[in-house]
């Protein structure tokens, strides 16, 4: 569990794009300064919003992008490229950065997870549906003939308070048994939102998610997705490292402006 009060520290000196890291499967810093599209710089996926009616705007300050899609818009596909399958017998991380917009809800979500273009449901989503603490949180994965889902009805701390908040939201499946999503203050003190851990009855399956994305109400620092064999034992002390990096990517003094990747997952699998 990440506890209030611990601070983590980076590896000195050790700057890692992801390119190394066997585990990293996705991942889009969201370091573009113009234009409509983003890329996956591990995955090599595109996601272009050009003729999609959407824009993609480009925070110089925060280095983040935001679209004017709303919670309940329907994903755009893919430009180029295909999701990692999600396979029996594996275990994934799923984790998002950003700064909340507002309380009309926040979504990142890989594939269809809902069912807008593809009955199927194939794909995997976080939000923090009206995150003023009225609305449900909650990870889903899966398809329509296995899904996962862990919610829980209302958010503790900031929850009331949560616009222009930082915000590290990640699920992170454990093979074929259960789904475990956080919701956590992007600080050193790791000030939780909310906390759901859950089991579930049934499983997905392999899969693939459908080849669309879509994100709403974020300026989002970036987003990546890892597949483990197994557990890594600094699997929470990992996630707060790279909040904390993306975050502050922005600012750092010696103008280096990349978001990197846990540099000790490099050696797993």
């Amino acid at each position: 569990m990440l506890r209030k009060g611990k601070t983590v520290t980076p590896a000195s000196g050790v700057k890692e794009t992801g390119t190394n890291v066997a585990t990293l499967k996705h991942f889009f810093p969201c370091t573009e300064t113009s234009g409509t599209r983003l890329t996956d710089t591990k995955g090599g996926l595109v996601w272009d919003l050009a003729g999609s009616g959407f824009t993609l705007t480009f925070n110089s300050t925060l280095r983040t992008i935001k679209t004017d899609s709303t919670f309940t818009d329907a994903p755009i596909l893919l430009t180029s490229g295909t999701w990692t399958p999600i396979t029996i017998g594996k275990h994934y991380l799923f984790m998002a950065v950003g700064r909340v917009l507002g309380d009309q809800g926040c979504r990142v979500a890989i594939g269809d997870i809902n069912g807008f273009i593809d009955l199927e449901q194939k794909g995997w989503g976080l939000s923090d549906g009206g995150i003023t603490g009225v609305g449900t949180f909650h990870s889903a994965i899966g398809n329509s003939t296995g899904m996962f889902v862990r919610s829980v009805a209302a958010g503790t701390e900031l929850c009331t308070s949560a616009t222009g908040v930082d915000v590290v939201t990640y699920g992170y499946y454990i093979a074929d048994t259960s789904l475990e999503y956080k919701s956590l203050v992007v600080s050193t003190s790791g000030n939780q939102l909310l906390t759901d851990t859950n089991t579930s009855v049934t499983h997905p399956g392999t899969f693939t998610p459908y080849p669309c994305m879509r994100t709403s109400g974020y300026d989002l620092y970036g987003f990546a997705i890892f597949e483990f064999s197994s557990q890594p034992a600094d699997l929470y002390t990992g996630i707060k490292w790279m909040a904390l990096d993306w975050k502050n990517a922005a600012t750092r003094i010696d103008g280096d402006r990349n978001r990197y990747i846990y540099p000790t997952w490099r050696y797993i699998t």
